[in-house]
């Protein structure tokens, strides 16, 4: 497999960037800030994606690797593969579900399904973390180690994506069963089993010395119940004469209360009585306003014929005096003309009609003399009247105001007495006797509350008996305990029998697991053993485990490489690195990334190591990343 060419849109500092890969070794020579680690991470990144789980203690590359300049989040890569060319789009988002990947076939220009998003999972036959521990060699982290999905591929029984060899999780699972049972400390479920079953036989031996007193507790609580059941009785027949008493209280309280409504509403009766037979008094002044209107009518017709006869006698009056006068001229007239029978007869009736306007003149004097004493009557009559009438309103008002006073009361009185004849039974009430307790009911309250008291004590007393009886049969409970402290051993020799089963499956899936790993453990000791002296200049003995452990051999002695300097920590995780590449990868070669891996080394060494990888460029193809010409 090797790589073609890459488009960065946007990756952490890089922006735009584009880079052609050529066979064999890939040297990318840059200052430091540059972004050659995060070239070599965004590589990493399109066939193994991004992280999307948050680490609160180190940066996940999602968030470490956002473009500093904002856009699009990714880019493609174009890669040969088996003869065929394909290229691969990534772009990141926030969530790791939003990201978009694509893969094209570079013969067709369409899209392909030959890989899915785990496409280096796929390529590699590695997990992400397997190839970092691999072909992706980075100086900021030189060492490796084995996992299972590196165990399955170099012990060659990969066949499908998700045939992978589990034994450390086997393993894991294996310690978590033991662990249930036996934990440090004298926990786990066997410890603690122990534990509850000695507890238990504690119990039982406490419930046998606990069996004597029981019966000597039941005794005095049942001598207990008696006593309290005698003050119980008492107590009723103190209750029941206080309920006498009060009822008696209550019904001479009502007695009373009878009285008491029935005297109100007969007093009420009595002056609503009297006050209606005050009122028939008063109609002697309402006879006589009454009379006085009449009267006054009378007068009123009399006047109004007086005025009419006035009215009369003037227009008599006025007649005979027009006559008078106009007799008078024709006389006067008649005698300058010397006609004198005429003038004489009309002369006379001109005197007959002057006596008649004298005689109608005084009837009217003497008229108006009688109608002037009606008017001064009818006067006398009319004050007369608004004095009676203005008595007889005040009085109508007094008496309305005390009437509706005495009706309210009288109504008022009436219905409490009719409700409270309603609510109780009047001839009972009337014809009730008194028992004959002699007790006042302040002593039989004083009784009574002493004797609420003994009956409390004695409860108390009792209440306590009886919960210390409880727990005495709690705790006499010899039968179940028996039982079980029987099962928990079982049960304890069950789990037993299951550690022991656990433990020995352990031993044997690690023997297993080491015998399974040996067999491939030679050709890459040979592998390491070669890079390491070509790198170093001379041979040295170092030793390989099969989980990547190496352990240097000085003077007869083999000792971890934590103790030496990090030069040759650095030379011999390289050349394990290598040598586990080799070993992963018989068939198809893969890329390798070295991300300025020989920091760390001296000259000499550095020029050795290059010389390595110039070798290894021959087998496969390599991008370099490089910040120093020393080490270029």
């Amino acid at each position: 497999m090797k790589l073609l060419k890459c488009h960065i849109e946007n990756f952490g500092k890089l922006s735009n960037y584009d880079y052609d890969f050529q066979d064999g070794i890939n040297i990318i020579k840059a200052d430091n800030g540059f972004g050659k680690t995060t070239f070599a991470s965004f590589i990493k990144a399109m066939f193994y994606g991004l992280e999307g789980k948050r680490n609160t203690k180190v940066l996940i590359d999602r968030k470490k690797y956002e473009p500093w300049q904002g856009g699009k989040f990714g880019g493609n890569i174009e890669f040969e593969l088996q003869g065929k060319k394909y290229k691969l789009e990534r772009f990141f988002e926030k969530k790791e579900a939003d990201d978009i990947f694509k893969l094209y076939d570079l013969s067709t220009n369409l899209e392909t399904k030959d890989f899915s998003q785990n496409i280096g999972e796929e390529i590699f036959k590695l997990d992400k973390e397997a190839y970092e521990r691999s072909s992706f060699i980075s100086g900021q982290n030189m060492e490796t180690s084995m996992n299972d999905s590196i165990n399955a591929k170099l012990g060659n029984i990969l066949e499908s994506e998700n045939d992978v060899n589990s034994s450390e999780k086997a393993l894991k699972t294996l310690d978590d069963a033991i662990k249930f049972y036996k934990k440090t400390g004298g926990r786990g479920e066997i410890n603690e089993a122990s534990l509850k079953k000695s507890q238990l036989e504690q119990k039982l031996e406490e419930s046998k010395i606990n069996e004597k007193n029981l019966e000597e507790r039941k005794l005095a609580f049942e001598k207990l119940k008696k006593q309290i059941s005698e003050k119980i009785e008492l107590q009723e027949k103190y209750r029941k004469d206080l309920h006498t008493i009060n009822e008696e209280t209550a019904k001479k309280a009502k007695q009373e209360q009878y009285k008491l409504l029935k005297s109100q509403l007969d007093e009420s009766k009595n002056k609503l009585q009297e006050f209606e037979n005050k009122n028939k008094e008063n109609l002697d002044l309402q006879e006589k306003i009454e009379y006085n209107k009449n009267k006054l009518e009378k007068l009123e017709n009399k006047i109004f014929n007086i005025e009419s006869k006035i009215k009369t006698n003037k227009k008599i009056c006025l007649t005979c005096m027009v006559i008078a006068i106009i007799l008078a001229v024709i006389s006067l007239v008649l005698y300058l003309k010397k006609i004198t029978v005429v003038g004489i007869i009309l002369a006379v009736c001109c005197l007959i009609s002057a006596v008649i306007f004298v005689v109608f003149s005084f009837t009217i004097a003497k008229t108006k003399g009688i109608l002037e004493n009606k008017n001064q009557e009818k006067e006398n009559l009319e004050t007369m009247s608004k004095t009676l009438n203005s008595i007889m309103e005040k009085q109508q008002l007094e008496n309305e105001s005390e009437l509706s006073k005495l009706s309210n009361d009288y109504n008022t009185k009436t219905q409490n007495f009719e409700l409270f004849e309603k609510q109780n039974n009047i001839q009972e009430l009337i014809s009730y006797v008194p028992s004959n307790i002699t007790t006042n009911k302040e002593e039989l309250e004083q009784n009574l509350n002493n004797l609420n008291k003994e009956i409390n004590t004695l409860n108390d007393e009792k209440n306590y008996i009886q919960n210390h009886i409880e727990n005495l049969e709690a705790t006499l409970d010899t039968f179940e305990l028996e039982n079980e402290i029987d099962e928990i051993a079982s049960k304890i020799e069950e789990m037993q029998e299951n550690l022991n089963i656990l433990e020995k499956t352990k031993k044997y899936l690690n023997t297993a697991k080491e015998q399974f790993s040996s067999h491939y453990l030679k050709g890459m000791q040979d592998s390491f053993i070669k890079n390491l002296e070509i790198i170093n200049g001379s041979k040295i003995e170092v030793n390989l485990d099969v989980n990547l452990n190496a352990e240097v051999n000085e003077n007869g002695s083999n000792k971890k490489i934590d103790f030496l300097s990090t030069g040759y920590k650095d030379l011999i995780y390289i050349c394990m690195r290598l040598s586990l590449i080799d070993s992963l990868f018989e068939e198809e070669k893969p890329f390798i990334i070295l991300d300025d891996p020989f920091v760390n080394l001296d000259e000499e060494k550095i020029e050795n190591a290059m010389k390595l990888i110039k070798a290894k460029a021959e087998e496969y193809q390599i991008i370099y990343f490089v910040c120093h010409e020393s080490r270029a």
